[in-house]
């Protein structure tokens, strides 16, 4: 015959007999008390949940993995151990496939607003920007905060059409799926930035890729237009994002390699750093000296004569005493003077959106 306990269970099979009231109470009081496992059979227990949890796990991966090949196949792995492998790393592919399965699929964009983004992305943007920043909160329209001047002078010469479309692009940024990529971009401009301050946007451009900050400082990239000239004042802001945000990729649309994505909505500034030029620290001779850069000798000739011990360049006394010296070597002055006039003064801002 069979045990009356099974080797996975913790109970017993046993026949019912009816009992009298003060039984009933005595044999609750006994099954309400903590019962006690030999420390053998407790392994052996946990050793079995443990498999178990492992196995349901396991299934859950393998039913999770199926409903990705479904909602989103060009992004799921080929294989169950790849897409477990991906999920276990929390990486970056895995959050926007979970994104993907979660949210709606993306809005396909019609032939008229493929036509908008071209322009756009050729130069057009300008009343674009500035209804849509008209509409999100008109305080932050570039006219000085003049949003007055713009209603009267400006709003009634963009055609119906435009704002038409530019209502609908705003709405096909929002209805994209968050992605955590990092996106990037520089404005030729600063003001006071302060930690937890919200940012109301209209349609702006971001790139994708942060090297295109330093196309653009450089003026080597060719989406800018500078004739020889840099658009850059003394100070700069650069802008990066934080964190899962919407976005609309339209770099298919344009004839420049700027990885350009557009924005619109509330961002939070969380964290700002300002970057300054430093002036270096100006040594004379006396000061320079004691740093050790510099050997003393009697030349041939019986003069004292110093060595640079990194390089062997050898001076005079004169000529020592006539120099300036940062960090105890002979400082290229016109080098630092040039440095300074071309240093651009950056404010790095970083900020997350404000989901509604």
């Amino acid at each position: 015959g069979h045990a009356d306990i099974h080797p996975n269970c913790i109970h017993s099979i046993v026949p019912f007999f009816e009992q009298f009231a003060d039984d009933l109470d005595e044999i609750v009081k006994q099954s309400n008390r903590p019962f006690e496992l030999d420390p053998k059979k407790k392994s052996q227990l946990d050793a079995y949940y443990a498999e178990q949890k492992v196995k349901a796990q396991r299934r859950a991966d393998y039913r999770l993995w199926e409903k990705s090949k479904t909602l989103a196949p060009d992004d799921a792995p080929k294989t169950f151990s790849g897409f477990r492998a991906m999920k276990r790393a929390d990486s970056e592919r895995y959050q926007q496939l979970r994104m993907k399965m979660e949210r709606p699929p993306q809005v396909v964009i019609n032939e008229n607003m493929q036509e908008v983004l071209t322009k756009y992305t050729s130069g057009g943007y300008i009343d674009i920007c500035d209804y849509s920043q008209y509409l999100e909160d008109p305080s932050g329209l570039r006219y000085s905060g003049d949003v007055e001047f713009y209603k009267n002078k400006l709003l009634p010469s963009i055609p119906e059409k435009t704002m038409k479309d530019t209502v609908e692009l705003m709405g096909l940024i929002k209805n994209q799926n968050p992605s955590k990529t990092t996106l990037y971009r520089i404005e030729n401009r600063y003001r006071e930035y302060k930690k937890g301050e919200e940012l109301r946007w209209g349609i702006k451009s971001f790139s994708r890729d942060e090297s295109f900050i330093d196309r653009a400082l450089d003026m080597s990239d060719e989406g800018f237009i500078f004739d020889g000239r840099s658009i850059f004042g003394k100070d700069i802001t650069i802008y990066k994002t934080k964190g899962m945000h919407k976005s609309l990729d339209v770099s298919k649309f344009s004839k420049y390699n700027q990885s350009e994505s557009l924005v619109v909505g509330r961002y939070k500034i969380v964290d700002v750093e300002r970057i300054t030029y430093q002036k270096p620290v100006i040594q004379n001779f006396d000061e320079a000296i004691k740093m050790g850069k510099y050997e003393e000798f009697i030349s041939k000739k019986g003069n004292l004569t110093y060595r640079e011990i990194s390089t062997g360049k050898t001076y005079t006394p004169q000529r020592m005493k006539g120099e300036k010296f940062v960090k105890g070597e002979i400082a290229d002055m016109d080098k630092y003077y040039e440095e300074e006039r071309n240093f651009l003064n950056k404010t790095i801002v970083t900020i997350e959106e404000v989901t509604p």
